[in-house]
C-alpha cells in the first residue's frame, strides 16, 4: 500500500501530499467517534488510498493547470471507480480474514465524492447510505483540497475552511462526521498534517518515542 501511495506521489507530489494528510485527518475523526483501532488503520489505509484511480488519468488532464472542459471533468470525476477497479484486481488474492477491512477501503475509494444529500458521485447515495468511512473521507478530503494551494488558486485559511465545513454540515457533509471533526481540529493538528511530506514520514510521526499515537497529543 506504501508502494502505490508513493507511486501517486511521484505522479502527482499535490495528490500525493493530499491523500496523506486525508489519512492523518481521517484517523484523528475517527479517534474523535471512538472507533476501535483495526477500523482506524483501516481508515489510514482508505485514505492513502482514495485518489488512487487518479493514477491512470492523463497528465494533460490531471496536472492541467487551468480550467478544465466538461469532457475532462467527467474524466476526473470517474477516478473514484478507477481506483476502486484498481484495488479490486490488486486485493483479488488476499485472504478472506481480510474481506472485511478490504470492502471498507474500497467503499472510501469509490464513494468519498458522495454527498450527504445525495449530489454527489458516482452513485449518488444520500445520508446513512453513504458508509460511515466514507463520510469521514468526504470530510477530511474536502478539508484538505480546500486549504491547499494549487497552480490555479490559493488555499483557503484554517478559519475560512472550518466556516465551510460548518456551512455545508447536512447537505454536502454528514452532520454527525462535521461534529466530530471539530472536537479533534486544532490549528496544532492542522499545522503538523501540513508538514508531513512523504508516506513514511507520516507513519514514522503518528506515534511518539514511546510507541504512542502522536495525534491523541495533536487532539487532544
Amino acid at each position: 500500500m506504501k508502494t502505490l501511495a508513493v507511486a501517486l506521489e511521484e505522479r502527482d507530489s499535490y495528490t500525493s501530499g493530499h491523500s496523506q494528510r486525508v489519512a492523518f485527518y481521517m484517523r484523528v475523526i475517527g479517534q474523535s467517534m471512538n472507533l476501535d483501532e483495526k477500523t482506524l488503520d483501516t481508515m489510514y489505509t482508505g485514505g492513502l488510498l482514495h485518489d488512487i484511480g487518479k493514477i491512470g488519468i492523463e497528465d494533460s488532464i490531471l496536472l492541467k493547470p487551468g480550467r478544465l472542459t466538461d469532457e475532462e471533468y467527467e474524466i476526473i470525476r470517474s477516478h473514484p471507480i478507477r481506483g476502486e477497479a484498481l484495488l479490486k484486481r490488486l486485493y483479488a488474492d488476499a485472504g478472506r480474514q481480510n474481506s472485511a477491512e478490504i470492502d471498507a477501503i474500497l467503499c472510501i475509494t469509490r464513494h468519498h465524492h458522495e454527498r450527504y444529500d445525495g449530489k454527489g458521485y458516482p452513485d449518488q447515495l444520500a445520508g446513512e447510505e453513504i458508509p460511515l468511512l466514507a463520510r469521514v473521507a468526504a470530510v477530511a478530503d474536502s478539508f484538505d483540497a480546500m486549504t491547499s494551494s494549487r497552480a490555479y488558486r490559493k488555499g483557503l485559511s484554517y478559519s475560512k475552511a472550518c466556516d465551510e465545513i460548518i456551512r455545508n454540515a447536512g447537505t454536502q457533509f454528514c452532520p454527525e462526521v462535521v461534529a466530530a471533526f471539530f472536537r479533534c481540529m486544532t490549528e496544532e493538528t492542522f499545522f503538523h498534517a501540513h508538514h508531513i511530506s512523504r508516506v513514511t514520514e507520516m507513519i514514522d510521526r503518528i506515534h511518539d518515542k514511546n510507541g504512542m499515537p502522536y495525534i491523541h497529543r495533536v487532539s487532544s
